[in-house]
């Protein structure tokens, strides 16, 4: 296997379909090895550090695992000259870099990380707990490969309705809720790995506010809520709690904003780190 620019040329338009949380071309940095007969790729993805991403999951970026994904990259491929073997092995490496920005995660709380996996086309990828029968009504337990809990939802008719819990392989609570009538009601809490709460809201009917905190403990943003979009005001903090922005929204459309883009504030912690740290290192 060797470096080749025709899979470079192809991945580069593959993923530069992608745009970032406000319409800007996400930005990454790739580097992929390829052979033909074998169709095995090794794709490098690095999430960069200060690149506002909607998230740092691979699989919302690359899309293979989606109806039809396998079919478009083999299309880039071909695109750029590539006649790629009967099936694809994506050996896939992903960093993210300390400092990368997750738009659906406001806090920016540095997850520097490296993950390694292996996809083949035609298999199916990641854990599913199995699905309740049609018309189930009750608590539904979803259990991980090696037994373990991963979701306890309630159910009524089918449809969830009532209390969701959601775990870690670990056995910890990730995030609790409960949905009544197919709207949020009630509270809503997301835990981090450490057990410290990192958003948290209050709900009626799906209106509610909806506040995320920085790893420290601080308020990073307040939202306020109305069926699932941004509808009123919502603010953001930096992390000695000072008020760095407000915008104002209807029904999901920013109409105004005042004070320093949010993405562009990060907790103090998180930006003490970066500014101690040498560049490159």
């Amino acid at each position: 296997m060797r470096n080749d620019e025709r899979f470079q040329r192809a991945f580069a338009a593959y993923l530069g379909r992608n745009i970032g949380p406000e319409g800007e071309k996400a930005d990454y940095s790739v580097s992929v090895e390829g052979d033909e007969s074998s169709g095995i790729i090794k794709l490098l993805l690095v999430f960069k550090r200060g690149v506002r991403y909607c998230c740092t999951e691979w699989g919302c970026h690359i899309g293979v695992a989606r109806p039809g994904g396998w079919e478009k990259l083999r299309r880039f491929l071909s695109e750029s000259g590539v006649a790629i073997g009967p099936r694809i092995e994506l050996q896939l490496k992903v960093v993210v870099e300390e400092g990368a920005f997750e738009a659906c995660i406001p806090s920016n709380d540095a997850r520097a990380s490296e993950h390694e996996e292996t996809i083949r086309e035609g298999e199916q990828h990641g854990w599913r707990p199995a699905e309740p029968p049609p018309d189930f009504t009750g608590t539904w337990i979803g259990y991980g490969p090696d037994g373990q809990k991963l979701s306890e939802k309630s159910y009524l008719n089918g449809q969830i309705n009532g209390k969701v819990t959601l775990y870690d392989g670990a056995g910890h609570k990730r995030r609790e809720f409960a949905v009544v009538d197919g709207k949020f009601h009630g509270t809503m809490t997301q835990w981090n790995a450490s057990g410290k709460i990192i958003d948290s809201s209050a709900w009626e009917n799906g209106t509610g506010i909806y506040r995320i905190y920085c790893s420290s403990g601080q308020l990073s943003s307040e939202h306020q809520k109305r069926l699932g979009k941004a509808h009123g005001v919502t603010r953001y903090w930096d992390g000695s709690g000072k008020l760095t922005c407000t915008e104002y929204y209807e029904d999901g459309q920013l109409l105004r904003r005042e004070g320093q883009a949010p993405w562009r504030h990060r907790c103090a912690s998180q930006a003490e780190s970066a500014a101690n740290r040498a560049p490159g290192s």
